[in-house]
């Protein structure tokens, strides 16, 4: 059936625009299918290429925000350790600050007892 709505449509458009004019309607019908039919799988194409694009961007700003946490974290640590080696070190002077005053008093012992 299709075939003779076809064919009744192209005599129609013979007795109206002439065998030529018939074949040039027909011709871009044609075209106009497939440039749309191209256009619209470009379309989708493009699509795709725009929705992978947009999730390489995610991940890379979701690489940078695990890498600002990382970042900060370090930042708490090294601060962490800054404070425990200050502390260290107060601790240590304060060792040395003890055995020199041992030391001092046994000396004052040691001199005394000589004299």
């Amino acid at each position: 059936m299709p075939e003779t709505t076809l064919l009744a449509a192209l005599h129609k458009l013979a007795e109206i625009f002439g065998p030529v004019g018939a074949v040039a309607i027909a011709m871009s019908l044609v075209l106009g299918y497939f440039y749309r039919k191209d256009f619209l799988r470009e379309r989708k194409r493009t699509q795709a290429m725009h929705e992978r694009a947009e999730a390489r961007e995610d991940r890379a700003l979701g690489l940078v925000k695990e890498s600002a946490d990382a970042t900060r974290e370090h930042a708490v640590t090294t601060e962490r350790l800054s404070q425990v080696i200050a502390k260290l070190g107060d601790s240590i002077e304060r060792a040395e600050e003890n055995r020199q005053r041992h030391l001092d008093t046994m000396t004052q012992f040691l001199a005394h007892r000589k004299g």
